[in-house]
């Protein structure tokens, strides 16, 4: 394989084009050859490159990753009633930690516990019954968070929102983070999309 050099400039480390386009094929063979080499000059120039974009990425899975099922007790700071049968109420995050959440561009979902359920096919008193609930606090408020909960009548499997509608000021519930939603691979969302398209339903929104 032979070339003839277009100039005489040398080449340098941070500047592949040059050196590349130094170059040029005097056969068909040598073109082959040729581009070969480029591709393998570029290829290792930039396996190793990391930009920002792709740092954020990594470091958002690695917050939804370690996100995954913490369990812990969540103090009642404050109680709304906002109809007959639903309130607003604000719970204390745990002093080891500033945000409810590890990423407070996520949001967050948690499963609240009822320790005096009723199971609903065995009838066994008491179990801990559990039901998910989404914040509505911002991800990022830093000290506590909100949730509002809709009390129903108590039955076999049920009495999550009664116990959390009467649960006394200043008293303890536990709550357990559930695992951050992926989407398309990742569960980064902000600024992932120009657009956003919203479609609601169910009784929850009720």
């Amino acid at each position: 394989y032979h070339t003839i050099p277009y100039h005489t400039k040398k080449m340098r480390n941070s500047s592949i084009r040059d050196f590349v386009f130094s170059c040029r094929p005097l056969n068909s063979h040598g073109v082959a050859w040729w581009l070969f080499f480029a591709f393998v000059i570029v290829g290792t120039a930039t396996a190793g490159t990391t930009t920002p974009a792709s740092r954020n990425s990594e470091a958002h899975q690695e917050c939804a990753i370690a996100s995954l099922d913490l369990a812990d007790k969540y103090k009642l700071l404050n109680k709304t009633r906002l109809s007959r049968d639903s309130c607003l109420l604000r719970f204390q995050v745990p002093e080891s930690r500033r945000i409810l959440g590890t990423d407070p561009t996520l949001p967050t979902c948690l499963k609240m516990d009822f320790p005096l359920g009723t199971d609903e096919v065995t009838g066994q008193h008491p179990v801990v019954l559990s039901k998910s609930y989404s914040p509505i606090s911002h991800p990022a408020v830093e000290g506590y968070f909100e949730l509002v909960v809709k009390e129903y009548p108590v039955q076999p499997g049920g009495g999550v929102g009664a116990f959390l509608c009467h649960l006394p000021v200043g008293e303890s519930v536990t709550g357990t983070i559930k695992k951050h939603r992926v989407m398309h691979g990742i569960p980064q969302v902000q600024g992932r999309w120009n657009q956003v398209g919203l479609v609601a339903g169910g009784t929850g929104i009720a």
